[in-house]
């Protein structure tokens, strides 16, 4: 990711960070629990930075996802994931 990010024009790309999922997180929301977000800032080389990018990310992504007008929770913590209650699924039948 951090090559991609550099390829990118590094900081003056605007790219603040990551956010993705797992099926193990997809899973869970399957089971009636929140989908957990996994998200990092930490592609830039300087560490002084990252800890601050991280938080940018984090916002960008909350943000992001309260415009699309569902409802993330978030504690600050930067060691925890975003959580998107998912109150409803729609789940595929199989075919017959």
């Amino acid at each position: 990711m951090q090559s991609v990010w550099r390829i990118a024009g590094g900081f003056n790309s605007g790219i603040r960070g990551a956010c993705f999922y797992q099926i193990a997180d997809v899973e869970q929301a399957l089971d009636s629990r929140p989908l957990t977000l996994a998200f990092s800032g930490g592609m830039i080389p300087e560490s002084n930075r990252r800890e601050d990018n991280s938080r940018l990310a984090a916002r960008r992504i909350l943000d992001a996802l309260r415009s699309a007008k569902l409802l993330p929770v978030w504690n600050g913590d930067l060691s925890a994931r975003i959580e998107l209650p998912m109150e409803q699924w729609r789940k595929r039948t199989p075919l017959a």
